[in-house]
């Protein structure tokens, strides 16, 4: 089941800075957008040749961060020349392997909080 949620308008727009948290999986990924005061701004199940669309949807200044996989090492690649990736920490990102509810949704929204507090790297 594909899930969106954008807001559009108001101060999210232009120069404001926007968290992109990507939980990446084989065929799909979870996308989830955050403004700096950690609102929910975009959430959408995309499929893998998609995510570099999905991502350039989303209006502001955007920090990408995804967790470094040998999944996510490809697509960190090819779109690190437009965009600003960051790859998390590993040990910082001990709060979603510990977690128990482990879904690709709630990965990302972890992801975008991380980048948003400045504690993914």
């Amino acid at each position: 089941m594909f899930q969106i949620r954008i807001k559009i308008g108001g101060d999210n727009m232009g120069g404001s800075q926007v968290y992109v948290g990507v939980d990446v999986h084989k065929n799909y990924s979870w996308v989830c957008a955050m403004d700096e005061e950690g609102e929910v701004l975009f959430e959408k199940k995309v499929r893998s040749e998609e995510l570099e669309d999905a991502i350039k949807e989303i209006p502001g200044n955007k920090v990408i961060i995804l967790e470094p996989t040998t999944i996510t090492m490809p697509i960190a690649t090819k779109i690190h020349k437009a965009m600003n990736v960051k790859l998390a920490h590993p040990l910082k990102t001990k709060l979603i392997a510990e977690s128990k509810k482990k879904t690709g949704k709630v990965d990302a929204k972890v992801l975008a909080d991380l980048a948003r507090a400045n504690f993914s790297a």
